[in-house]
């Protein structure tokens, strides 16, 4: 049985904010630190809200405000 998207929408804002900072997953994987998986399952819309440590990672590379991220997965 496949697992439910929980957050699908915010997993393709997500995707979109990546493609405008001209990241890919691998890219940001090397910049955070974060296992590729947790990354996949985030853009994928499989973690429905990512824990502040990893949003911090996540603005921290991507150049854009926590409150920002956290925005998209509030949804």
């Amino acid at each position: 049985m496949a697992r439910a998207k929980k957050n699908q929408q915010a997993g393709e804002v997500f995707k979109k904010l990546l493609e405008q900072k001209e990241f890919n997953q691998y890219k940001l994987e090397q910049a955070t630190g974060l296992d590729k998986s947790l990354i996949s399952r985030i853009a994928n819309g499989y973690t429905a809200s990512p824990k502040p440590a990893t949003l911090q990672k996540i603005a921290d590379a991507l150049g854009v405000e926590l409150g920002e991220l956290t925005r998209i997965f509030a949804q």
